[in-house]
Protein backbone atom coordinates (compact mmCIF):
# COMPACT_ATOMS: atom_id res chain seq x y z
CA UNK A 1 0.00 0.00 0.00
CA UNK A 2 1.21 3.53 -1.07
CA UNK A 3 2.27 5.69 1.95
CA UNK A 4 -0.72 7.93 2.28
CA UNK A 5 -2.41 9.32 5.29
CA UNK A 6 -5.90 10.95 5.79
CA UNK A 7 -9.01 10.60 3.81
CA UNK A 8 -8.46 9.70 0.97
CA UNK A 9 -11.28 9.92 -2.09
CA UNK A 10 -12.87 5.88 -2.60
CA UNK A 11 -12.09 5.32 -6.03
CA UNK A 12 -7.74 5.45 -4.99
CA UNK A 13 -8.84 2.56 -2.59
CA UNK A 14 -6.21 -0.03 -2.91
CA UNK A 15 -7.67 -3.26 -4.90
CA UNK A 16 -4.86 -6.04 -3.60
CA UNK A 17 -6.72 -7.31 -0.27
CA UNK A 18 -5.31 -4.50 1.90
CA UNK A 19 -8.08 -3.99 5.01
CA UNK A 20 -8.70 0.23 5.17
CA UNK A 21 -10.80 2.28 7.12
CA UNK A 22 -13.83 3.11 5.22
CA UNK A 23 -16.51 6.54 5.91
CA UNK A 24 -19.77 4.41 4.80
CA UNK A 25 -23.44 6.13 4.35
CA UNK A 26 -26.45 3.95 5.38
CA UNK A 27 -29.51 5.75 4.68
CA UNK A 28 -31.01 3.89 8.09
CA UNK A 29 -27.85 4.16 9.84
CA UNK A 30 -26.49 7.33 8.40
CA UNK A 31 -22.42 8.16 8.18
CA UNK A 32 -20.16 5.33 10.40
CA UNK A 33 -16.48 3.75 9.90
CA UNK A 34 -16.41 0.45 9.12
CA UNK A 35 -12.84 -1.69 8.20
CA UNK A 36 -12.95 -2.85 4.64
CA UNK A 37 -10.87 -4.20 1.85
CA UNK A 38 -11.25 -4.99 -1.60
CA UNK A 39 -12.28 -8.50 -2.95
CA UNK A 40 -10.18 -9.48 -5.25
CA UNK A 41 -12.15 -12.17 -6.97
CA UNK A 42 -15.45 -10.91 -6.74
CA UNK A 43 -14.30 -7.02 -6.87
CA UNK A 44 -16.26 -5.00 -4.45
CA UNK A 45 -15.94 -3.70 -1.28
CA UNK A 46 -16.40 -6.32 2.03
CA UNK A 47 -16.29 -5.26 5.45
CA UNK A 48 -13.81 -7.58 7.42
CA UNK A 49 -16.97 -9.62 9.00
CA UNK A 50 -17.39 -11.14 5.71
CA UNK A 51 -20.14 -8.65 4.54
CA UNK A 52 -20.65 -6.71 1.08
CA UNK A 53 -21.42 -3.01 1.20
CA UNK A 54 -24.51 -3.01 -1.40
CA UNK A 55 -26.34 -0.55 -0.48
CA UNK A 56 -23.87 1.50 1.93
CA UNK A 57 -22.39 4.44 -0.11
CA UNK A 58 -18.65 4.01 0.87
CA UNK A 59 -17.25 7.56 0.18
CA UNK A 60 -13.35 7.63 1.49
CA UNK A 61 -10.54 5.47 2.93
CA UNK A 62 -8.09 5.72 5.15
CA UNK A 63 -5.11 3.41 5.59
CA UNK A 64 -5.36 1.87 9.23
CA UNK A 65 -2.48 3.09 11.83
CA UNK A 66 0.17 0.40 13.04
CA UNK A 67 -1.27 -1.89 15.64
CA UNK A 68 0.16 -1.05 18.95
CA UNK A 69 3.55 -3.23 20.67
CA UNK A 70 2.47 -6.40 21.87
CA UNK A 71 3.21 -5.74 25.45
CA UNK A 72 4.46 -9.42 27.44
CA UNK A 73 2.12 -10.26 30.50
CA UNK A 74 4.55 -10.05 33.54
CA UNK A 75 4.74 -13.67 35.18
CA UNK A 76 4.53 -13.60 38.92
Amino acid sequence: MSEQTGWQPIATVPRDGTHVLAVVEDPQCGQFHATVYWNVEMEWLETVLGGYTLGWEVTHWAPLPPLPPVIEEKTK
